[in-house]
């Protein structure tokens, strides 16, 4: 009599692999998460720097950090929210400004909103040079 050989795969066999594969992203994920949350921290920074560069533009033409009528500037639109596929994730705003500083200031919102970090802030102080 012959035996059949039957090549394949056995129910254990196929439990061990879901298993392994279970356990892997099980410790893949929360890695992923944090390198998602990293990304918008620096896409919400490279968003402070471009609004710095403008505050620093509108005071090489008016000669301060506030507008003609005495308040802090609005900043344009582009440079208010921080999106990344379609969701806002932080709100960037000109959180205080007066003749010679200013700061800014992105808040978390939606995704980001319970992020470790927080609010980011830039906060342009002047340096003053004594000279004898």
């Amino acid at each position: 009599m012959k035996r059949l050989r039957v090549s394949g795969l056995s129910l254990i066999e196929l439990m061990v692999v879901l298993a392994v594969i279970g356990v892997l992203s099980a410790l893949a994920y929360p890695s992923y998460q944090q390198h998602l949350a990293r990304r918008d921290r620096l896409e919400a920074i490279q968003l402070l720097y471009e609004a710095q560069q403008f505050m620093e533009r509108f005071y090489s033409v008016q000669g301060s950090y506030l507008n003609a009528a005495g308040q802090k500037p609005s900043l344009p639109a582009a440079l208010q929210t921080v999106m990344v596929d379609g969701q806002t994730l932080y709100a960037v705003q000109i959180e205080q400004a007066d003749a010679l500083t200013y700061q800014l200031r992105a808040e978390p919102q939606g995704a980001m909103r319970s992020d470790a970090c927080g609010a980011l802030t830039h906060e342009d102080v002047p340096i003053v040079v004594f000279v004898r």
